[in-house]
């Protein structure tokens, strides 16, 4: 039974730019964060990585079966390991060096997409 207008009828679409907004300081955050909570910042790294650099809209493990494919192999195991336990009770270990140089490393990425791309900060 449907209620109402379709929420495309009601709702207008947001700007690009204001998801980006929304989203980037939350994604900044992952460079301190990423050693407490791997999981979460793991794979919105990499699904933010995916709307900025393809305009993706993926969910967490979405972003992180699309890292696997459009970032460093280097850091497969870390996307891996983040996938599996975002999917199951499992606790993946995580050297926190390796965090901190994967959150660096997809931080960098987003900035020169952001800066290629003119896009509002």
């Amino acid at each position: 039974m449907d209620f109402g207008k379709p929420s495309k009828e009601v709702f207008s679409k947001v700007p690009k730019e204001y998801i980006i907004d929304s989203n980037y300081s939350d994604t900044l955050d992952c460079v301190e964060e990423i050693v407490n909570n791997p999981v979460y910042c793991i794979l919105n790294l990499c699904r933010f990585y995916a709307l900025i650099r393809d305009d993706l809209t993926l969910s967490k493990y979405d972003g992180g079966k699309w890292a696997l494919e459009n970032m460093d192999s280097n850091y497969n195991d870390v996307i891996k390991n983040a996938m599996e336990d975002y999917l199951s009770d499992t606790n993946n270990s995580y050297d926190n060096t390796r965090l901190k140089e994967f959150a660096g490393e997809a931080i960098s990425l987003i900035n020169d997409c952001v800066n290629t791309n003119k896009i509002r900060k």
